[in-house]
C-alpha cells in the first residue's frame, strides 16, 4: 500500500519546501508514497480526476481557481481525500473550515506543518489497514470491511449495510444484536432504525444527520438517546482531530 499526496501551490519555492518536509516524514515512517505537483486549483482538480488521492496540501490564494473553489469541486470528485490548507492568509482560517479540512497551517508557522502532517498520515494508514468484522447473522455470518460501511438500516426482518462505494449488503439480524457486535467501532445509533459510521457524518444536528454522500437521516426524538449518540460522535471527533495540534 502507498499514500498518494498532492502538493498544490503557485509558489514553486514554497512548494518544494513542503515536498521536502513530506519526503522526510514519509521516509522516517518507512511508508511508500507518491507525490503530484500542481500550481493552481485548476491543475489540482484535473489531477484529482485522473488519480486516486489520499492527501491534498493546498494553498488558498492561487490564480485561475483558488483553494476554496477547488475544495468545493473536490468534495464530489475525491470525497475521501483529506485536505490541509497551507497558506499565508491566516485571516481565512475561520472561512477555511467551511470546507472541512483536516487542518489549517499558516505559512508563517511552517514548522507546525510537520506535526499536523504526521498526525494525518497516521490516520490514513489506519484507514488503509481497515479491519474486517464478522457479523453473526441469524442464518449465516458475513465478513464486512467495517470502516467502509456508511450506515446500517433495518428493513422488515433484515439489516442493510450501505457501503462507501454505493453497494448494499443485506443479511438477517436485528438492530440490537448488530449494535452489540460493533460497539467500540465508532458507530452511533441515531435512531432505532439507523446505525451510522461516525466517519461518514458531515453534520450532526438535533433532527437529522447529514452524511458525506449527501444522504440525510432523521434522528431519535428521545433526548437521552440523542445526547448519548452525540457524545459518542464528539468523542470520535476528538480522537480523530484532537483538541489541538
Amino acid at each position: 500500500m502507498e499514500i498518494s499526496i498532492i502538493v498544490c501551490d503557485d509558489d514553486g519555492i514554497f512548494r518544494e519546501e513542503v515536498e521536502k518536509r513530506v519526503y522526510k516524514i514519509m521516509t522516517d515512517m518507512n511508508y511508500s508514497y507518491k507525490i503530484f505537483h500542481c500550481a493552481d486549483g485548476a491543475e489540482l482538480i484535473e489531477c484529482c480526476c485522473k488519480h486516486d488521492v489520499d492527501i491534498i496540501l493546498a494553498d488558498i490564494d492561487m490564480p485561475a481557481v483558488n483553494g476554496f473553489e477547488a475544495a468545493k469541486e473536490l468534495d464530489g470528485i475525491q470525497p475521501d481525500a483529506e485536505l490541509i490548507f497551507v497558506t499565508a492568509h491566516s485571516e481565512l482560517a475561520y472561512q477555511a473550515y467551511d470546507y472541512k479540512p483536516f487542518w489549517f497551517v499558516d505559512k508563517a508557522d511552517i514548522n507546525r506543518f510537520d506535526k499536523v502532517f504526521l498526525k494525518l498520515v497516521t490516520k490514513i494508514i489506519r484507514r488503509k489497514h481497515a479491519k474486517h468484522v464478522v457479523i453473526v447473522g441469524e442464518k449465516n455470518d458475513i465478513q464486512l470491511p467495517i470502516n467502509n460501511v456508511m450506515y446500517f438500516d433495518s428493513y422488515k426482518n433484515n439489516i442493510v449495510a450501505h457501503m462507501e462505494r454505493g453497494e448494499a449488503i443485506t443479511f438477517r439480524s436485528t438492530v440490537k444484536k448488530l449494535y452489540e457486535q460493533i460497539r467500540g467501532e465508532y458507530f452511533v445509533m441515531v435512531q432505532r432504525g439507523y446505525i451510522v459510521n461516525c466517519r461518514f457524518i458531515k453534520q450532526f444536528r438535533s433532527k437529522y444527520v447529514d452524511l458525506t454522500n449527501g444522504e440525510r437521516l432523521t434522528v431519535t426524538r428521545d433526548t437521552n438517546k440523542l445526547e448519548k449518540a452525540r457524545a459518542l460522535y464528539g468523542k470520535y471527533m476528538r480522537e480523530q482531530y484532537g483538541e489541538s495540534i
